[in-house]
C-alpha cells in the first residue's frame, strides 16, 4: 500500500527528517579514520579493508589495469566494485567519493521504504536504534560491502513481508534478489539466501499447512537455480583463482573444534561491553516480546513475515559467533538484525493498541538508544584522526604517476596519488620476488611484516636491507613502514 500525500503526514514528515539527519551526520567523517574504539577482532579493519577491496577497481580507472589475482577482492564483492566503477569513473577515485557513494546507495534504500505506508515507523525507528549504533553508524560512511549487505537484507525482509500479505509472487522473487545482490556485495552473504525458504517454513506452523507448503517448494526452487547460477557463473569460470584464494586465506577460519572460552569472550566483547550492552539488553526484550506474541499468534500478515524473517535473519547470523577471526564488519550484518527487530516491535507498540505502560517502557528504551547512539557519535567527532588522508599527501608528492606501491597497506595508500597499488600476501603471490616483478618503487609493510603473512622474509628478501630510505607512521594500533626501492639489481 502507497503512501497517500495527505494521510498520515506526520510520521512521513518525521521519516524524512531523521533521514536527512542522519545523512548530514556523517559528512563529518568522510575524510577521517575509522573511530580508534571500534574493535578489530584480530583484523586490520576498515583502515587497510577499505582501500584493499577498492583497490582493483581504482586501479582499472587510474591505470587501465585489472588483473583479477592482483587481489581476491573483485572475486569476494563483485558488485561493490561494479557499483562504484562509475562515481569513481566521474568525480575521480577519492576516498571521499567512495563513502559518498555509500551514503547515496543507503539512502536510496532507504527511500524504499518510504513506498510503503505502514514502514514509516520501522524505518524512523531503525534510522534512531539500528543506523545510529556505533559500529553500523561507523561503517555506514566506509566504502566496504558489508553495510551494502545489511541494507538488502532489510529490503528483502520488507518484500518477503508483502509476499506473506500478498501471496504474489513477484514479491518473493524481489526477495530473492535482493538476497542474491547481498550475496554479490560480499560472497559471504550467501548464507542469506536460504532465510526465505525457513521462513516460510515457519508461517505454515501458524498459517495454511498446505497452502505455505506449495509455497515452500515453490522458493526451494528459487533458491536451487540461485545456487547453480552462481556455481556455473561465478564459481567454475574462476574455480582456479578461488582454489588460490581459499588456500590463501583457510587458516583463517579454519576450526575443529568450538572453544567455549572463545565464543564467551566474543559474546563479552561485542554485545556486553558498555556501551553495547543497553542495545543487547533492548533485543533481548524485543526478542522475547516477538517470539511470546508470535506463540499467541497475535500478528498477522505483513507484520508476521518481518518478524519471522527477521528472527530467522538473526539466528543465521549466529553461525559467526565461535569464530576465532571475528572482526567487526563481520557483525554489522548481525547488529542490523537486532536492531531492526528493536524497531519493529518497538513501533508497532506505539502505533498498535497497546497499554499506555508498555509505550512508557519502550518510549524509555528507545530514549535510551538514542542518548547512547548520540554519546557514541559525540566521542567519535572529537576522536577524529587523519592518519590516512596524511600518509595519502606524502605518498602523492614524494611519487609519480608512473611509480608502483606494493604491500596490503599500500592499497590504502593511494587515494590521492592514483598510483598502481598491489596488495602482497605470502601464498597469494606466485612470485618469487614481487618487488621485481611489479617494478615497486614503494613497499608498504608493517615491520614485523605480520600483514602479509611475512611475504618478503619468507622469500629471503630485507627490506631494511633493500631500502634507500624508509618513512614509518602511525595508524590507529600499527606502525608502518614505507620502503623506498630504486636499485631492483640485488
Amino acid at each position: 500500500m502507497r503512501m497517500s500525500l495527505r494521510k498520515d503526514s506526520a510520521p512521513r514528515v518525521l521519516f524524512f527528517a531523521l533521514l536527512l539527519i542522519w545523512f548530514f551526520s556523517h559528512l563529518p567523517f568522510l575524510s577521517a579514520d575509522a573511530d580508534i574504539h571500534i574493535r578489530t577482532g584480530g583484523s586490520r579493519g576498515s583502515w587497510s579493508d577499505e582501500g584493499l577491496y577498492t583497490s582493483q577497481i581504482r586501479n582499472y580507472v587510474n591505470q587501465e589495469s585489472f588483473d583479477l589475482l592482483e587481489s581476491d577482492a573483485f572475486l569476494k564483492t563483485p558488485f561493490l566494485s561494479a557499483y562504484l566503477f562509475t562515481p569513481f569513473s566521474i568525480f575521480g577515485t577519492s576516498m571521499e567519493v567512495g563513502r559518498l557513494a555509500t551514503l547515496m546507495f543507503l539512502v536510496a534504500s532507504l527511500l524504499v521504504l518510504a513506498r510503503y505506508q505502514r514502514m514509516f515507523g520501522i524505518a524512523s525507528m531503525v534510522l534512531l536504534t539500528t543506523l545510529m549504533f556505533f559500529p553500523i553508524h561507523q561503517y555506514s560512511h566506509i566504502a566496504m560491502a558489508e553495510i551494502y549487505g545489511a541494507i538488502l537484507l532489510l529490503i528483502s525482509c520488507l518484500f518477503f513481508s508483502s509476499y506473506i500479505q500478498s501471496n504474489q509472487r513477484r514479491h518473493l522473487l524481489y526477495t530473492f534478489f535482493s538476497l542474491l545482490c547481498a550475496s554479490l556485495f560480499k560472497i559471504q552473504f550467501i548464507y542469506a539466501l536460504a532465510i526465505p525458504t525457513l521462513s516460510i517454513f515457519l508461517v505454515s506452523l501458524t498459517k495454511d499447512k498446505t497452502k505455505f507448503r506449495k509455497k515452500g517448494i515453490e522458493s526451494l526452487i528459487i533458491l536451487a537455480a540461485i545456487t547453480l547460477g552462481l556455481l556455473f557463473f561465478w564459481y567454475l569460470p574462476f574455480r582456479n583463482e578461488w582454489t588460490s584464494i581459499l588456500s590463501q586465506q583457510s587458516n583463517i577460519f579454519e576450526r575443529t573444534t568450538i572453544s567455549t572460552t572463545g565464543l564467551l569472550e566474543n559474546i563479552n566483547r561485542n554485545f556486553l561491553v558498555r556501551g553495547y550492552l543497553p542495545f543487547t539488553m533492548t533485543f533481548l526484550a524485543a526478542l522475547v516480546w516477538s517470539v511470546s506474541n508470535l506463540a499467541k499468534n497475535k500478528y498477522c500478515g505483513y507484520l508476521k513475515g518481518m518478524v519471522i524473517f527477521n528472527l530467522v535473519w538473526f539466528a543465521l547470523e549466529l553461525h559467526k559467533l565461535p569464530m576465532d577471526y571475528l572482526p567487526v564488519r563481520y557483525l554489522i550484518s548481525l547488529y542490523f538484525s537486532m536492531g531492526l527487530l528493536i524497531s519493529i516491535i518497538g513501533s508497532n507498540i506505539f502505533f498498535a493498541q497497546n497499554k499506555r505502560f508498555l509505550k512508557y517502557i519502550a518510549a524509555l528504551l528507545i530514549a535510551g538508544l538514542v542518548f547512547i547512539n548520540s554519546y557514541h557519535y559525540f566521542r567519535s567527532l572529537d576522536n577524529r584522526q587523519y592518519s590516512i588522508a596524511e600518509i595519502n599527501e606524502y605518498v602523492a608528492a614524494q611519487t609519480n604517476p608512473e611509480d608502483v606501491l606494493i604491500g596490503t597497506w599500500a592499497t590504502s595508500s593511494n587515494w590521492q596519488s592514483k598510483n598502481l597499488a598491489i596488495p602482497v600476501w605470502h601464498q597469494f603471490m606466485e612470485t618469487e620476488d614481487p618487488i621485481r616483478k611489479y617494478n615497486a618503487r614503494v613497499v608498504v609493510s608493517e615491520p614485523d611484516e605480520r600483514e602479509s603473512d611475512y611475504a618478503y622474509k619468507n622469500r629471503g628478501i630485507d627490506l631494511t636491507d633493500l631500502a634507500d630510505s624508509t618513512r614509518q607512521f602511525k595508524l590507529a594500533y600499527w606502525n608502518i613502514n614505507f620502503h623506498w626501492i630504486t636499485d631492483k639489481d640485488y
